[in-house]
């Protein structure tokens, strides 16, 4: 029905990178840039979304014990029942039982817990879908496995009650024997050893045979010459660091890819997904914004919100939930009446609307535009804050972000355009009348984004596309 694939390497990217040149445009193979194992809950979620979005209705998950998958899974299908494969719950049930053998000798005699394992895999299989069966079966099992059978006259896999006086269990055969010794001979003799064993047996060598077991011994031959060399040691510790790294990367990145019970902690926030690094390119559309809120608080409320894209500018006036501070409306020239439930600025009334409403009509705004970038002036340590705690509060966050890209800082960005000697400071009302030589009425957000956007046209757009060319957009906030 739908299929899917992460790859981690490119041989041809590899080829160029590793002889320090520039690689040339080519069908790239690799996908993936994170761990190995984030991949499946990775595909598991693309292929359920594509399946959706064809019609399909997805009830049922089978899958191993890979928890994290279901996990992943259920932030967006709630309903969907989770399945194990019953190979991989036999793994997990006797990797449970060696871990207590540590503590219990009982359980250390090598027939003891594949045993055991074998009779519990009788159990599920009899009763697949009753969970009361399982249950009565999961007692009778414990009485089995002591030689008390009065419970197993309706298990079929207990032959008891056939022949009680002859009841045995037999295990183990020759082929082990067999098996073990075609290892070592393999490992004393190369490939070559089964016909030599066909000779031996005087039967015909088998020229095909013969001939593939010599070409296989050389390959080996030359793999084991290869690895004492100086330089096949130093790359493969080499890797074994890179690959270190990477995967401790992408673990604090990915958080928990594959732990059994993932699905049942509440916890669901440590296994989410860190975004990886945003990349823009020259197409990207940008969109200048500010907030002026009642405190300066990261839990403030929103009084204002303006932005501004092309020729279209957004601006609402928001009614405070709580008191504006005297700082604030110093700063801001906004003060709100009690007595008449109205806001002014610096004593003109304004029109208000809710604060809910508000951020609906700042997302139908951003809609107007394909995943735009939004750019503000010192808004990572605030303003992205304050936002996104409103924003979270009416369960907009999703929404918002599905329409957003990210977002440009100038604050840092004017670090790096102009010297301090030049400018003094990088507050914006500073940069605008030393670069642009105008002033204006600074903390009313529409104001503050109509100069900003005079500022970041004039010079700063040329910079991010220049950054964009030599991959350096670190102004970029993987925020969202």
């Amino acid at each position: 029905m739908d299929f899917s694939l992460r790859s981690r390497i490119c041989k041809v990217c590899e080829y160029h990178q590793q002889r320090k040149e520039i690689v040339p445009a080519h069908d790239c193979s690799k996908n993936w840039y994170g761990s190995s194992k984030g991949m499946e809950p990775d595909m598991a979620v693309e292929m359920t979304h594509n399946l959706k979005d064809s019609g399909c209705q997805i009830q049922v998950l089978h899958a191993d014990n890979d928890s994290t998958t279901t996990s992943r899974l259920k932030v967006d299908f709630d309903d969907l029942e989770k399945k194990d494969d019953q190979n991989h719950v036999k793994k997990g049930f006797s990797k449970k039982l060696y871990e207590l053998s540590k503590k219990f000798k009982e359980l250390k005699h090598p027939d003891v817990i594949p045993y055991i394992v074998r009779c519990f895999m009788y159990a599920v299989k009899e009763n697949t879908g009753s969970v009361e069966n399982i249950q009565l079966a999961l007692k009778r099992m414990v009485l089995h496995i002591f030689g008390d059978h009065t419970l197993c006259e309706n298990a079929e896999w207990c032959t008891y009650a056939k022949d009680p006086f002859n009841f045995k269990s037999y295990g183990g055969s020759s082929s082990l024997s067999n098996r073990l010794s075609a290892s070592v001979l393999q490992k004393n003799e190369g490939y070559t050893w089964l016909s030599k064993v066909n000779e031996a047996s005087l039967l015909s060598p088998g020229q095909h045979t013969l001939k593939l077991a010599k070409q296989m011994d050389r390959r080996l031959n030359r793999h084991r010459i290869n690895q004492k060399t100086t330089h096949f040691k130093r790359r493969r510790i080499q890797l074994r660091k890179l690959k270190k790294k990477s995967e401790f990367r992408s673990q604090i990145k990915e958080g928990t890819t594959y732990e059994n019970e993932t699905e049942v902690n509440d916890a669901i926030s440590d296994i989410q997904q860190i975004p990886s690094r945003l990349t823009i390119n020259d197409s990207e559309e940008f969109i200048i914004f500010d907030l002026e809120t009642t405190g300066l608080s990261r839990n403030s409320d929103i009084t204002q919100i303006a932005a501004s894209s092309g020729s279209n500018i957004f601006q609402r006036y928001i009614m405070p939930r709580c008191e504006i501070t005297h700082e604030a409306s110093k700063i801001t020239g906004l003060t709100f009446s009690h007595s008449t439930n109205k806001m002014y600025l610096n004593g003109t009334i304004v029109q208000t609307c809710a604060i809910e409403q508000a951020l609906l009509d700042f997302i139908d705004f951003l809609k107007l535009q394909n995943k735009p970038v939004l750019v503000g002036h010192n808004i990572t340590n605030f303003d992205m804050m304050v936002l996104e705690n409103r924003l979270r509060e009416f369960s907009l966050f999703a929404t918002f972000s599905a329409h957003v890209k990210g977002f440009i800082d100038t604050l840092k960005l004017s670090k790096r355009v102009f010297p301090k000697d030049k400018v003094g400071n990088y507050k914006q009302q500073t940069l605008v009348k030393e670069v642009l030589g105008t002033e204006y009425h600074a903390h009313n957000a529409k104001e503050d984004v109509l100069s900003l956007k005079e500022l970041f046209t004039r010079n700063y757009v040329k910079i991010v596309l220049m950054m964009i060319c030599t991959m350096l957009t670190f102004i970029i906030l993987d925020y969202l």
